[in-house]
């Protein structure tokens, strides 16, 4: 079979895979995060080589190819991660003959209309690099490495917290990082490897972890680990009430821990990537997809020349814009009677903004934080009210130092005036980093309300509103206007409860006598916030209450060591919150 894809995949050797480059892996230079065109990419296909299909990996991080909805060949998206992308990436599939994704996604596409969609396992594991290390002890109980992101991982951090409590009995390592062969030698150094989900997914650690001889802990409710390994012979599937006793009874039975990990390893190596993709061609080679017929027809929005694929390739994981102020400009002027594209343009402007700003002359920086302030005014021409551009315009206004104007705005979206639909609350927001709240939650809105428009256009609203009064409480305190920010922080925790900067934030000014209590509410939903941990320091010391604030700074610093959270600044900043201790004792 032959694969045109914009990525390197584990093909076997009766596959014949070339990357967009028309090179094949190893010896291409292409950057998947080029935004190239269909065209470009099939004239220099060499002669003769027609392929079976072509296939697009990770579209959510990588631009699909201009005018692919043009492609005389079966267009293929595998489809992993992308619940940060809800309002585009749907309409951009539209795009495609066929679409493989994990069972929630599947779901999820199903609610939105698609039916060209089918599941297939997307990651599977390289032996050449995922293996038993002869010699190498299994010196931790049990390990993790991933996410701490409250934003993406509320249901993991939970268990992580859980996980390290038992620290005292059993030796646990919790990273928040750790890559390469490094990553491969703490997997194979660790008797128990934990793993908690986002989607219910046989994600990459599922594979990774047996693979190196571990015994993999996920979670019991786990839509696909049943597909691959069985519960209880070759894996071990906890719930909220059996954790700990799980944990603690394989820790404590050694010869069964070993059994169950040693026929999980020889389980999972029926599932490398090459052989899961060799499984994946079979079920293209069975759909005989003709080119076109699924294809679907995409809004005038996203159809329009230029902008769909520019809001893409502008935005990726890291939040960096492409381009030039001109080319958003002239995207922009192609969109003066779409309040949605000129909010986008306008975010755009302000992310490459803040990703040159270090680098761009300081008379500069005010012009186009203008210039987005200008889309933003247009778009509320047309549609006024819209509150999507009214929290960007907001943002606009903060970077020109016009607060009371900010905060004019951020009311107006903290108290809409009437209920609005589901229409008023797409589109991109400021700042679209990957640690932003709103990011996440934006999209999380959609994804647990789809297809039931007024609870969609509800709780996106709450979603707003809440990051609408994190800026507002800001730029109170700012001014000093300490009262207001109480009202504002303590109106975002009772929005999201589960968020801990609401709730810490108004700790720091509230009341003395519920400070405490916030503070440890916001911990509990967050065991792992380094910024509510800085906060509470902060209130400690100011409190004077100097032998606890030593004593959770001891407890901090343990903490981080354990994570490899550690970074020189922020080693720098809790160094001197020791030092503001020891000076005042």
């Amino acid at each position: 079979m032959k694969i045109l894809s914009n990525l390197p995949l584990p093909h076997p050797d009766d596959c014949e895979l070339l990357l967009f480059d028309n090179k094949p892996d190893g010896q291409s230079s292409h950057d998947p995060r080029t935004l190239l065109t269909l065209s470009r990419i099939l004239d220099h296909l060499p002669t003769g080589w027609i392929p079976d299909a072509v296939i697009l990996k990770s579209p959510y991080y990588y631009p699909m190819p201009l005018e692919i909805e043009r492609c005389p060949f079966p267009t293929i998206a595998l489809l992993d991660d992308w619940f940060g992308g809800v309002d585009y990436l749907p309409d951009n599939l539209r795009r495609v003959d066929y679409i493989f994704t994990d069972r929630t996604s599947l779901d999820v596409l199903a609610k939105m209309g698609f039916s060209n969609v089918g599941y297939g396992p997307l990651f599977g594991f390289d032996p050449g690099r995922f293996r038993r290390i002869d010699g190498l002890p299994r010196m931790y109980d049990v390990t993790f490495t991933g996410s701490f992101n409250s934003n993406i991982q509320t249901d993991r951090l939970p268990y992580l917290r859980r996980l390290a409590e038992l620290d005292k009995r059993f030796h646990i390592r919790l990273c928040h990082s750790l890559w390469g062969d490094e990553y491969v030698r703490v997997l194979s150094q660790s008797k128990i490897v934990f793993n908690r989900t986002i989607k219910g997914e046989m994600n990459m650690r599922a594979f990774e972890a047996p693979a190196c001889g571990a015994l993999l802990f996920i979670e019991e409710e786990n839509k696909e680990i049943r597909d691959f390994l069985e519960p209880g012979r070759e894996c071990v599937c906890y719930n909220d009430h059996t954790f700990e006793d799980l944990l603690t009874y394989y820790l404590e039975h050694e010869d069964q821990r070993a059994s169950i990990a040693e026929a999980g390893w020889r389980r999972i190596q029926d599932f490398s990537g090459a052989r899961l993709f060799s499984q994946l061609c079979d079920s293209i080679r069975e759909l005989r997809l003709r080119p076109g017929v699924n294809r679907q027809s995409i809004p005038a929005y996203h159809a329009s020349a230029g902008h769909r694929d520019f809001v893409q390739v502008s935005l990726s994981l890291r939040g960096r814009a492409e381009g030039t102020i001109e080319k958003i400009q002239e995207i922009a002027s192609r969109q003066d009677c779409n309040p949605m594209a000129l909010n986008d343009c306008a975010v755009i402007m302000l992310v490459y903004l803040e990703d040159r700003i270090q680098s761009m002359p300081a008379e500069a920086q005010p012009e186009v934080a203008r210039s987005a302030l200008a889309l933003c005014d247009a778009a509320l021409t047309i549609a006024p009210g819209y509150p999507v551009v009214r929290f960007n315009r907001a943002q606009a206004l903060c970077l020109l130092d016009r607060a009371d104007e900010a905060i004019a705005e951020f009311a107006g979206v903290l108290q809409p005036q009437k209920p609005l639909p589901f229409e008023a609350y797409k589109g991109l927001t400021y700042p679209v980093h990957y640690n932003f709240p709103l990011r996440h939650r934006w999209s999380g809105a959609l994804l647990s309300t789809v297809p039931r428009e007024p609870e969609m256009a509800a709780s996106r609203q709450r979603v707003l509103a809440y990051a609408a009064a994190l800026c507002l409480g800001g730029l109170y305190e700012k001014k000093n206007n300490i009262t207001e920010a109480a009202v504002c922080y303590r109106r975002a925790a009772e929005l999201l409860p589960d968020d801990p900067a609401g709730m810490s934030r108004y700790a720091m000014i509230s009341e003395v006598d519920k400070s405490d209590e916030l503070f440890r509410n916001a911990m509990n939903v967050n065991p792992f916030a380094v910024d509510v941990w800085q906060r509470y320091l902060r209130f400690l010391f100011e409190q004077g209450r100097i032998d606890e604030g030593k004593e959770f700074l001891d407890s901090c610093m343990l903490c981080l060591s354990r994570l490899q959270m550690t970074t020189k600044d922020l080693l720098d900043e809790f160094e001197l919150f020791r030092r503001m201790f020891e000076v005042f004792d």
